[in-house]
């Protein structure tokens, strides 16, 4: 066991001063060069070499002791796992190379672009597709991917502190909705997990596009107009200097009131649902935007206003109580109420009467649902009429049809019976005749609009004697049937006389009652009124009144 221990030890000994010493030398462990594995071949081929002479020089042995085999086992699987760790390690460094030279040559690019451009790429368009990206920046595709990437385009956008993201290049732009989303960044940082350490690398772009100050837009001019039930606003593109770019915002007003802000961004349009008869306002406000999200001065545009159109109500229905016919000086007609789309009903009504006007004017805008018709002309239609529109304050409908027109005829008041039958003397020649005597009578009256008519016969009586004598002054009529009718006032105004001749209707003036000429001594007079309504030919007639027998003379 002594003799073992020392041999050991011997070997140990070799070892340590001569072949472990030149691997030493040969920096295995801290270097892990190219060399490595040529290195730790010498090495075995050293300790081997030695072990074999000094074996040899041992006459009294005749084969390796178990400690000599395991001690070269052990060494030999030493060195094999130093080769091994020593491949892995060359083959992540030359990863971690590849990684440093795309990163490197992806910079040059970018900042090729930003000579061009006077800007960075922003995030949105660095992760496009692998085609997009290379025409973008005139790259081959090997330099948008990594060795252990699993897409075509190794770029992400989100930043990475560790390599659990994959193996990417991350690309980490200021933090503008315009490097983020929009077209150009101010600035950027490529970073990379290197795989034969753990740690992230990072490249920074060497210059900085930053605008000093925003410019102020300018005013951009809105358009609104209406489409079906949606009100609608457009509104002209404008142009923003140096690296900034324009944002809109679309406000809208409704009926005068509040402004309803719209949102900042590259819409130039706005969109709300209309209703009818109410009027919509838009005015567009513009801004610049730099690559770091600096915002200029916001410009308001000038306001446009629309109106959607109210649709036209129906026609309403007019009724009026009663019947068709009275006596009433004043009528009512009264309507239904059609429903509006927008706003309220408005109403414009007319009147008629059957006379030479006929339809009056339509009426200006109310909102009563009746109207009351002075209808106290006697013998004459009535009628009303209405039409109906919607109203609010900024608009209004068209009028709708107009209405049914219901009538309403006043009818005419008969008159009354004459009065008071006086015998008056007079001087008058009439056709040759001499008239002393004239019947004369109150006439009754008729209402307004209708005008008083007359008729009258007569009877004389001439008494010559003391038996007396009848003088027929009736023409076409013997003295029996003149006396008959003097004598009974039944039949005084019969139908011999048909209303015509001398009994027809006369209209009423100051030749009323009667002209007795110089040879009755007694007479009797019957008469009847009527009103007529002489435009219309509408009439009531009166009753008959009789004058009795009158004393001529």
């Amino acid at each position: 066991m002594v003799h073992y221990m020392g041999i050991h030890g011997g070997v140990a000994e070799w070892l340590k001063a001569h072949a472990w010493k030149a691997c030493v030398r040969s920096n295995v462990y801290r270097e892990f060069e190219s060399h490595l594995l040529r290195q730790n071949y010498n090495c075995i081929s050293v300790m081997l070499a030695y072990n074999h002479e000094y074996m040899s020089s041992l006459s009294f042995r005749s084969a390796f002791t178990l400690v000599e085999v395991m001690v070269v086992i052990v060494v030999v699987a030493i060195l094999a796992t130093l080769a091994t760790l020593g491949l892995s390690t060359i083959q992540a460094d030359a990863r971690d190379s590849q990684r440093s030279v795309t990163t490197t040559t992806l910079s040059e690019a970018l900042e090729k672009y930003y000579d061009q451009n006077g800007e960075y790429p922003s995030c949105t368009m660095m992760t496009g597709s692998l085609g997009s990206v290379q025409a973008l920046l005139g790259v081959s595709e090997d330099v948008l991917s990594l060795p252990q990437s699993t897409s075509d385009n190794a770029i992400v956008c989100t930043d990475i502190t560790d390599g659990s993201s994959g193996d990417v290049i991350a690309y980490v732009g200021n933090s503008s909705p315009q490097c983020s989303t929009g077209t150009a960044c101010v600035t950027y940082t490529l970073k990379y997990v290197e795989e034969s350490t753990g740690e992230v690398k990072e490249l920074a772009s060497r210059r900085s596009a930053v605008v000093v100050d925003a410019p102020t837009a300018a005013a951009s001019v809105t358009t609104a107009s209406i489409s079906g039930s949606t009100a609608n606003a457009s509104a002209t593109a404008v142009s923003c200097s140096g690296n900034s770019t324009p944002q809109y915002r679309v406000d809208l007003q409704v009926n005068d009131g509040s402004w309803q802000s719209g949102t900042w961004g590259t819409s130039r349009a706005r969109s709300t649902s209309a209703a009818e008869g109410s009027q919509y306002g838009f005015r567009t406000l513009t801004r610049c935007v730099l690559l770091d999200g600096s915002e200029g001065s916001a410009t308001t545009g000038a306001v446009d206003e629309v109106v959607r159109d109210i649709s036209t109500p129906s026609a309403p229905v007019v009724s009026r109580t009663g019947g068709s016919s009275g006596t009433s000086d004043s009528t009512v007609w009264t309507w239904t109420t059609p429903s509006c789309g927008g706003g309220s009903v408005r109403y414009s009504r007319a009147w008629s009467r059957d006379d030479a006007t006929g339809w009056r004017a339509w009426s200006s805008d109310v909102t009563s649902t009746s109207y009351t018709v002075t209808t106290n002309y006697q013998g004459y239609q009535y009628a009303v009429k209405v039409r109906a529109k919607c109203v609010t304050s900024y608009t209004e409908s068209n009028y709708s049809s107009d209405s049914n027109a219901p009538a309403y005829i006043r009818n005419v008041v008969a008159p009354g019976l004459a009065t008071s039958f006086t015998v008056t003397a007079i001087n008058k020649v009439i056709g040759g005749v001499t008239y002393d005597r004239f019947i004369d009578y109150t006439s009754p009256t008729c209402g307004t609009g209708a005008s008083i008519q007359r008729r009258q016969v007569y009877a004389f009586w001439r008494t010559d004697n003391a038996s007396g004598g009848f003088v027929n002054f009736f023409a076409g009529l013997t003295n029996d049937q003149a006396l008959a009718r003097y004598k009974n006032s039944s039949t005084i105004m019969d139908s011999e006389t048909n209303w015509s001749g001398t009994g027809v209707f006369a209209t009423y003036d100051t030749e009323k009652g009667m002209n007795v000429s110089t040879n009755p001594h007694r007479g009797r007079l019957p008469v009847q009124h009527r009103c007529i309504n002489t435009t219309t030919g509408r009439y009531a007639e009166g009753g008959t009144a009789d004058s009795g027998i009158l004393v001529i003379r």
